[in-house]
């Protein structure tokens, strides 16, 4: 599956760092869009014909154009009469809905209830498409017969969008807990029930969530701790540079987790992992600027602020940084100030 090393790309306008907005990479100082090295993996690409919406149920099908539209034309290209006009514009306005989900009702609400996920989580489209793409090949299975009928399709509509999240890779950092949040506890998915689902589709789905490494999740905690209050006001008040210690974090930060793939790391959630490895760059950068001096601030943020930002305990930021990354982070920092 095509990544997209996130960290190593600039902006070819004013060589800024890029940020992760709505699914497009942009700049942090002039807002220039700059995607043109990203390919959508193959996994990714739309599996349906032109027009088609697979995350809508209706009697309409494919359409050319925006389904909006007010303005019908033949086969040729050409307008219809204006009479047609008006009489396809109202039969388009005036379809029942009742008849465009007869005998679809349980698809029509996992696909409605997958949307409203997919716009809760902010996903980009493509990921929302392949979502239903997978949700729809799995029932038409069922359907045929080729697989044993399911009980509970909400489950399965969640198990796809994760799917489709798992292979946008850095496009949608999310985990498992935030994808059963947002489909709500009425629907009767939990994260147990949605890999037992995954361990029986995947033989003939190949369905298979592999586990997020904790650099993928970076871009999201940085802009997260960045929108915060508190640290807008520490910057404020401080002579640092913030769009300089923002790229500084994201540096330090990529540098401590390629420390850590050389040490086992079983039993670490990857999120939590991230968010300490964040905190630990940031007590870097400040003890690299104030040349280690305790009369100053120790870090930009306290661990009280990023475990309120990022939902991750205070224990849990303070007994990984002991643990496990305190000694990787004064190697590194005895190694930079050397240099």
């Amino acid at each position: 599956m095509t990544t997209v090393h996130f960290f190593q790309h600039q902006c070819k306008q004013c060589n800024n760092s890029l940020i992760l907005s709505g699914g497009f990479f942009v700049c942090d100082t002039c807002g220039a869009v700059d995607v043109p090295e990203y390919k959508e993996p193959r996994d990714l690409q739309l599996n349906h014909s032109l027009g088609d919406r697979p995350n809508i149920i209706d009697g309409i099908g494919s359409f050319i154009g925006s389904y909006r539209s007010n303005r019908f034309i033949d086969c040729k290209g050409f307008p219809v009469m204006p009479s047609s006009q008006a009489l396809f514009k109202r039969l388009k306005w005036k379809y029942n809905l009742k008849s465009k989900t007869s005998n679809f009702e349980t698809h029509f609400r996992c696909l409605r209830r997958l949307n409203l996920a997919s716009s809760i989580l902010k996903l980009p489209l493509v990921i929302n498409y392949r979502a239903a793409y997978l949700y729809k090949k799995i029932v038409n299975a069922e359907d045929s017969g080729t697989i044993s009928k399911l009980t509970n399709h909400p489950l399965l509509a969640a198990l796809c969008l994760f799917a489709a999240i798992r292979e946008a890779g850095p496009l949608a950092p999310y985990n498992i807990n935030e994808v059963v949040n947002a489909f709500g506890s009425n629907t009767r998915t939990s994260r147990k029930n949605m890999i037992r689902l995954a361990a029986q589709l995947a033989p003939d789905f190949n369905i298979v969530l592999k586990r997020r490494k904790s650099s993928d999740y970076f871009p999201r905690i940085i802009d997260e701790i960045f929108s915060d209050q508190a640290v807008q006001i520490f910057f404020t008040k401080s002579s640092i540079d913030k769009d300089l210690f923002r790229q500084r974090l994201t540096k330090f930060s990529n540098l401590i987790f390629a420390s850590t793939e050389k040490q086992p790391r079983y039993g670490f959630n990857p999120y939590a992992l991230a968010v300490s490895i964040v905190y630990q760059a940031g007590r870097l950068i400040c003890n690299l600027l104030t040349g280690g001096s305790k009369c100053y601030k120790k870090t930009f943020i306290s661990q009280k602020d990023l475990a309120r930002i990022t939902g991750i305990s205070e224990f849990t930021i303070r007994d990984q940084g002991k643990k496990y990354l305190k000694s990787i982070t004064r190697k590194l920092q005895e190694d930079l100030t050397h240099v």
